[in-house]
Order: C-alpha cells, then structure tokens, then sequence
C-alpha cells in the first residue's frame, strides 16, 4: 500500500476501514502515505512512513509520524508466515505493534 497506487494513476488506494494517499516517495523505505481512517476508530486522519520492507522475508513496518489520532510513538511490524502441517499449507500473519498509551 505504499507507492503510487494503481488504477487512475491517482495514488488514491481503499481497503475495508482505510483510505491510503501515497503522497511522496517510490513505494520504497522512507516513503509516506496520508491514511483516512474510515473504521470508526477516534482518530480521522494519520500520517505514516515506511520503515521496512524486506520481499524475501516478507515483513512490512510502518511508523505515525502525524495526522489526528491518539496513536502516539506508534511502529508496526507484520510478517506473511507460511507453513506445512501434514500436507497442507498454511499463513499466518502477525502484526505487532508499540505504541505509547494516552494519560
């Protein structure tokens, strides 16, 4: 989700709670992309910039480094996991995350 996104040529991308604007950057570490929060969450807005992005191991990490929001301090890490239980393949994905807690 971070880049410039596909379709219109827009860098507009949607996904089921979020709406992501890829503003600067090629999709690459460093890259920042503005979030519209549509879920519900008390939070309207985020500002995020890539972390990590490692293909082979299949990890993605992101941190809020802005926007109108309560996440403060706030870094993910997900991995993609697969593994083979008696024949049949399986993935899990995990995301950890810091964050600081609101006083």
């Amino acid at each position: 989700m971070f880049g410039t996104g596909t379709g219109s040529g827009s860098g507009l991308l949607e996904s089921g709670r979020n709406r992501y604007l890829c503003p600067s950057g090629d999709g690459g570490v460093g890259s920042i992309r503005e979030v519209t929060v549509i879920s519900g969450l008390p939070a309207s807005r985020r500002t995020e910039r890539l972390e990590l992005l490692d293909d082979e191991k299949h990890i993605l990490s992101f941190r809020v480094v802005g926007g109108e929001h309560r996440l403060n301090n706030y870094l993910s890490v997900t991995s993609v996991n697969e593994f083979e239980k008696d024949g049949k393949v399986s993935t899990v994905v995990l995301e950890s995350y810091i964050v600081d807690i609101p006083a």
